[in-house]
């Protein structure tokens, strides 16, 4: 009677166990799966790779496609089926990203960023590009600017294709990271690829 007592929670706790794993991986997704929803994203296109990896904390299959000139990463949640990254670039036979000719340069896309935040001659408080880097966001090929003036840190997403601002933020900081007197001295421009 005593090895009744003691084995049937025992018994009882590996069937809990046991249930809760085959719970959890009933409820992750395929990779063809993922597959699918990428390429449904996508269109039209060729997977080339297919990994499962953890972004930012989240179980997610990262998917290359290609079509044609043109390459696809797509991050799909491995146990909500959500996308979680989309990014497209364009690429040369050779495999390496393409410049386009109708791109604006990086001055322009800083006077674009200062007259958003109203910098330049006419402002009372005087701003300053503290950092500019080309980088990739959301399948767009952006400047990612942040200017410091007037106790407000700006960044912003400048497309280098159409001018557009996109992902516009404005963040009090403290007096010592304002233009005068700060340590940053001019701007820094660094190209991710």
């Amino acid at each position: 009677m005593r090895k009744l007592k003691v084995c049937f929670p025992l018994a009882l706790l590996a069937a809990v166990f046991l249930f809760n794993i085959t719970v959890f991986a009933a409820t992750e997704i395929t990779a063809k799966k993922a597959q699918g929803i990428a390429l449904a994203k996508v269109g039209v296109g060729t997977v080339v790779e297919c990994k499962l990896d953890f972004e930012n904390g989240v179980k997610v299959y990262e998917i290359d496609i290609k079509n044609g000139n043109t390459k696809y990463e797509v991050d799909v949640g491995a146990t909500d089926s959500q996308i979680y990254k989309f990014e497209k670039r364009t690429v040369s036979a050779n495999g390496k990203l393409v410049v386009g000719g109708s791109e604006i340069s990086v001055e322009k896309a800083k006077k674009i960023a200062l007259a958003k935040v109203g910098g330049g001659i006419a402002r009372a408080l005087p701003v300053q590009v503290t950092e500019c880097k080309l980088d990739y966001e959301h399948g767009r090929k952006v400047y990612e600017i942040e200017i410091i003036g007037g106790g407000i840190k700006y960044e912003m997403d400048v497309c280098v294709t159409d001018s557009q601002i996109y992902d516009y933020a404005e963040k009090t900081v403290s007096p010592a990271k304002n233009v005068k007197g700060s340590k940053t001295g001019g701007s820094n421009i660094t190209a991710e690829k």
